[in-house]
């Protein structure tokens, strides 16, 4: 008799304890951290392909840039001027470029640095790259330094061929040589999308001058 009260009490106790037992309350709205009305993340957000997606996007904003670091507005001359009647002309700089024919009589004391064609003032030194044809008697060279120097030095751009994806953006220029003044095919690439890509694209196409001094 002890023993079945013993065990019915035992049992007691057990349920007793289990009806004490309680769970913590499950909820599913935001965590404490985030206000309501905030935007909750997009899925994917943060991972691997988003970083890549980050990258190419820098990558195309940055734009082409020339080895110098130079853009290319800060180096182009839109209007230079152009050819001016020098018939009769007496003076040390007769198309008014400011730099002077020091080859002309008494012009020797001039100072700086010598025009190379005082009858044209698109031409003189440290003349930036123009739009222009190329002419005789320079051809080109508009900046009077002996050779004719063009702004897109690259002239047989491709995006074919594995790169592992690296510098896509710095790929651009024209696909073939273009003389001075003249258009050509001109491309950038990128990379192609994906994780596993290793090569490039073409991101940018479009006629392009190609530009001299």
């Amino acid at each position: 008799m002890r023993r079945l009260v013993f065990i019915l009490g035992s049992i007691s106790l057990a349920m007793g304890t289990t009806w004490a037992c309680s769970f913590p309350e499950v909820t599913f709205g935001p965590p404490d951290d985030v206000e309501a009305g905030d935007d909750a993340p997009a899925p994917g957000e943060g991972g691997a392909a988003d970083v890549t997606d980050a990258l190419e996007e820098e990558e195309q904003d940055a734009g082409p840039i020339l080895i110098d670091g130079s853009t290319v507005d800060a180096l182009v001359v839109v209007d230079a001027g152009g050819k001016v009647d020098a018939a009769g002309c007496a003076s040390c700089d007769c198309d008014d470029d400011n730099y002077s024919d020091l080859d002309k009589p008494g012009c020797d004391l001039a100072g700086g640095a010598p025009d190379c064609d005082d009858t044209d003032s698109r031409t003189h030194p440290n003349q930036g790259f123009l739009f222009d044809k190329a002419e005789p008697p320079r051809n080109g060279d508009w900046d009077c330094n002996g050779t004719v120097e063009k702004l897109w030095t690259n002239e047989q751009a491709t995006c074919s061929g594995l790169t592992l994806g690296l510098g896509c953006s710095n790929i651009f220029g024209f696909t073939a040589p273009v003389a001075c003044g003249e258009k050509g095919t001109w491309i950038r690439c990128k990379k192609r999308p994906g994780l596993l890509a290793l090569d490039c694209i073409v991101d940018e196409q479009k006629l392009e001058t190609q530009l001299c001094k």
